[in-house]
């Protein structure tokens, strides 16, 4: 029987300011300032980044629209200043969007548009802690999407959040799971923490700093970017997990936090019987995962045969052949074979068949199948050198790049359209999204930016007389 954990986070209290015509002393007038004080700060702290523009957009995920060519796109702000009480989730419609209708697919003329009004609904939008990280999707067997957002912030909190099928009006329902008491767009209130254990004896099963979570088959699979100590705060004894719980009734148990060892993972991949995990600074690149027999974890010895450092994010082919693996330092695409032996308690076999050079710090990787058209094109961000990258498997090389796309590439999605794919490029430094069109997948050398999304988030930074501000436009 699966061991309880406490794993819900508490909510945020409101203050309200209050004060009395009749105070008689100056210690009564300080109290109740420094009330007012405290209780204004907490309504900022309970704020989230306003709905005209995005705020470090961590990550994005792309649902269609019946009926519409284009869909809605559903963007954490990750608050990484913390200029805001909290972060959001945010569903843009993207066929109702302001100054115009965002570029037809394959529009050549009078681009890049800059598209500053979002025109994003107060019911398409949802308070949820600050530095989200990579969300997963699920879904739901009666129809609509379930979200399972990590945050780094306080709490270590996974945000669970249901949609359904975008309206005619282009409204998806968003909201929280479970439904707040109180607040119900604020879904910091019915998150689950991974840190719950912090005040036990051990401190332990937890995992700081939740940066990335993956549904297959029915499960949510979490990586964390911080080891855990134990006890907590002593920086001692550490160890890391993979954390596995259901997609359809979410809730965390001690059975649930895998040992995979010292160093934490960063992306993970669920295969049929086992769990390929990524890792950065001294944690292997790549390591294998039992899912049938708890703590069986092998390495795939990646390290001692092309002297790859990290390993970031990595996807499966469309035919399940073979295992596209971000490498860093150097920086580089892996494609590796896969076979996995029909015996669950043996590993995959890995084999490296092609290492790819890459711009500068590869950050995250989009297979896009090409139908009827042989092999996948493979979209590759690199956030060091803002530049995407397209991998070629039928070809083996890269065979087209992309740049000017703004500053600090670090998410993506992707809607497919035809023959061609359009394509959605986060920027983490200044705040906008930018929009790229490939109009033949064949053909990823003649993929453009036809728009920007929102407003400069440089402006509010660095102020509105600043000289980025004025160079990225307000």
């Amino acid at each position: 029987m699966s061991q309880p954990y406490q794993s819900q986070s508490q909510p945020y209290q409101s203050h309200i300011c209050q004060s009395h015509n009749s105070l008689r002393r100056w210690s009564g007038i300080w109290v109740v300032l420094g009330i007012c004080f405290w209780g204004c700060n907490l309504e900022e702290m309970n704020s989230m980044p306003p709905l005209d523009a995005f705020y470090y957009p961590s990550s994005m995920s792309y649902i269609e629209r019946p009926g519409s060519e284009e869909g809605i796109l559903l963007v954490a702000n990750a608050n990484f200043d913390k200029r805001y009480g909290q972060g959001s989730l945010v569903a843009v419609d993207l066929s109702a969007l302001g100054e115009g209708a965002l570029p037809a697919f394959g529009q050549k003329e009078e681009i890049p548009k800059h598209i500053r009004a979002l025109n994003i609904r107060p019911e398409n939008a949802l308070k949820v802690s600050s530095f989200s990280g990579r969300m997963g999707l699920y879904s739901l067997p009666g129809g609509g999407t379930r979200f399972f957002l990590p945050s780094r912030s306080e709490g270590a909190l996974l945000h669970v959040i249901d949609t359904d099928a975008p309206n005619a009006d282009g409204v998806l329902n968003l909201r929280c799971f479970p439904k707040p008491e109180k607040n119900e767009n604020d879904c910091t209130q019915t998150a689950l923490s991974l840190t719950a254990n912090e005040r036990t004896q051990t401190g332990l099963p937890r995992a700081p700093s939740p940066g990335f979570a993956v549904v297959s088959e029915g499960e949510v699979w979490l990586t964390h970017m911080n080891a855990a100590d134990s006890p907590s705060g002593s920086t001692k004894n550490h160890v890391s997990y993979a954390v596995r719980l259901s997609a359809t009734e979410p809730q965390l148990t001690n059975e649930g936090f895998i040992p995979i060892g010292l160093s934490p993972s960063d992306t993970a991949l669920p295969l049929k019987n086992w769990v390929l995990l990524t890792g950065r600074g001294e944690a292997p690149a790549l390591r294998m995962l039992s899912k049938t027999e708890t703590g069986k974890i092998e390495d795939a010895g990646i390290e001692s045969s092309l002297k790859i450092n990290e390993g970031r994010d990595l996807a499966l082919s469309s035919d399940g052949r073979h295992i596209f693996l971000l490498g860093r330092y150097p920086d580089m695409l892996l494609v590796l074979r896969l076979d996995e032996p029909a015996n669950p308690s043996s590993p995959p076999f890995l084999q490296v068949v092609r290492e790819i050079p890459l711009p500068e710090a590869p950050n995250i990787l989009h297979v896009l199948k090409r139908k009827g058209q042989g092999d996948d094109l493979v979209a590759i961000l690199s956030s060091g050198s803002s530049a995407l990258s397209f991998y070629d498997q039928e070809a083996g090389i890269l065979t087209g790049q992309l740049t000017s796309l703004g500053e600090g590439p670090f998410s993506m999605a992707s809607s497919m359209r035809g023959e061609g794919a359009r394509l959605f490029i986060g920027n983490f430094s200044d705040g906008r999204i930018a929009v790229v069109d490939i109009v033949h997948l064949k053909r990823p050398q003649d993929a453009y930016v036809v728009a920007f999304l929102g407003k400069s988030q440089t402006c509010l930074i660095e102020g509105e007389d600043s000289a980025k501000c004025e160079e990225q436009g307000r």
